[in-house]
């Protein structure tokens, strides 16, 4: 049938299958906290069967070493290793193409980084975001469609957003005096807890993921991303 054997180096393959499940166990925990059990009664803990339970189990213990040990990165690495082995490299088609996609990749790497880290809080990187807005507003607090529109990610559910945090006890919602139509929203003492419990290692999070690029690096870095965004 035309097919032709050929022999290749995997050096790094005998370790995809502990990589694999570092990075399923983390990524399945993160995206099992939006079950918080608001919307059915009880967490997904509770009703679980024991095989999920048991990934759920495992990826929060792996998120909890992870400010030291950093397992979850470095099963990215390996993967990444993996990828680059296995893979033809490509050329892109132009300069534009390939910004665009390395801006993609480093967003995502970024999120994944973030949603670990939020998530041994308890938490997604949106709902930090919410909480992040929300403290700077003050005592006064702000509508539900304004924290919207200064969020870093649109989010068109923001009302369930609002719901899922409101049930953490992260904030408090009541209707304004002046327009019963509009809800304002505050940052509850429990909110700025968490906020203070995750400052300094968002801190060391942020100084490591940028380590590797001086001060006028950085300045050159947000002058351009500024300018791409002012093109769309």
């Amino acid at each position: 049938m035309g097919a032709e054997t050929r022999e290749v180096d995997l050096p790094n393959l005998e370790k995809g299958l502990t990589a694999y499940y570092l990075i399923n166990s983390v990524e399945f925990f993160s995206a099992t906290r939006k079950f918080d059990g608001r919307k059915y009664g009880k967490k997904i803990e509770e009703v679980c069967g024991e095989e999920v339970l048991r990934r759920i189990v495992r990826g929060r213990h792996i998120s909890r070493k992870e400010h030291k040990e950093e397992l979850y990165q470095r099963a990215l690495q390996i993967k990444d290793l993996i990828k680059k082995e296995i893979k033809q490299k490509r050329e892109f088609e132009s300069p534009q193409q390939e910004a665009i996609v390395a801006l993609l990749l480093t967003t995502d790497r970024l999120k994944g980084r973030l949603g670990e880290l939020a998530g041994r809080y308890d938490i997604t990187p949106q709902q930090y975001n919410v909480l992040r807005i929300l403290n700077g507003a003050g005592d006064d607090g702000i509508p539900t469609l304004e924290i919207m529109e200064r969020m870093i990610e649109r989010n068109p559910g923001i009302t369930r957003l609002l719901d899922r945090i409101a049930a953490k006890k992260l904030i408090t919602r009541e209707r304004s005096s002046s327009d019963r139509r509009c809800q304002i929203c505050k940052i509850s003492p429990r909110g700025k807890q968490v906020l203070s419990e995750m400052e300094d290692p968002m801190q060391e999070l942020s100084q490591n993921v940028m380590q590797h690029l001086d001060e006028q690096k950085l300045k050159t870095l947000i002058s351009l991303l500024a300018q791409v965004r002012s093109g769309m």
